[in-house]
């Protein structure tokens, strides 16, 4: 490979901008805590997006899922209501992920944006 880390974060920044966000957040972002808030990020069929806001409440490890490592991050919407994010955090073999468990790759970073509490 030619080229420096700083070239590539360049070329990268100029064709999707998103990914160098999603790594620099992924890198950054401290681990939620409970009464943290968030906006979810939904997205329609129509690749339209709107956001909920939400209040995290608590991490839970998916044991069922054998190429990496995945969680289910708690929230609770302003009704009351639990809402479920998925998130694999880590993939052994990327080729074996299906379309779904793809979708859900650093899926807690991708849905959920911190509210700034200042």
């Amino acid at each position: 490979m030619t080229g420096t880390y700083k070239e590539f974060y360049k070329f990268v920044q100029c064709m999707n901008p998103h990914i160098c966000n999603l790594w620099e957040d992924f890198k950054h972002r401290p681990n939620p805590q409970n009464g943290d808030k968030f906006l979810l990020r939904k997205q329609s069929q129509l690749n339209e997006s709107s956001y909920q806001e939400i209040t995290f409440k608590k991490v839970v490890f998916d044991g069922n899922f054998k190429n990496g490592v995945a969680f289910w991050y708690i929230f609770e919407d302003n009704d009351g209501n639990e809402v479920k994010v998925y998130s694999i955090n880590d993939v052994y073999e990327y080729s074996k992920l299906t379309f779904e468990e793809f979708s859900n790759v650093f899926g807690f970073w991708k849905r959920c944006i911190p509210i700034d509490k200042k």
